[in-house]
């Protein structure tokens, strides 16, 4: 791939962030794809709270009950620099 190290974790961190943007998105909104330029857009609209909600919802049933596993911490690069994770 002619990458070096670190060129490719931060490629690999940078999936996750855009994945776990996503799944926030879903378990808020109902819509798992996102056009690859509102990222950013579709990360400041996140309610955390909201989606706290909707997971306390979603396993309150004994029988069908399920969460959705988010990576919360990753998003601290996204709140502290998003242009880390453009490009």
């Amino acid at each position: 791939m002619n990458l070096t190290y670190w060129e490719y974790i931060r490629g690999i961190f940078k999936q996750v962030i855009y994945q776990n943007i996503s799944k926030a998105n879903r378990i808020q909104y109902g819509q798992y794809q996102i056009p690859k330029h509102k990222y950013k857009e579709y990360f400041e609209r996140l309610d955390l709270t909201e989606i706290l909600k909707v997971q306390n919802l979603a396993s309150k049933d004994n029988i069908t009950g399920f969460i959705w596993v988010l990576n919360t911490c990753i998003y601290f690069i996204a709140e502290y620099n998003f242009r880390l994770v453009m490009n």
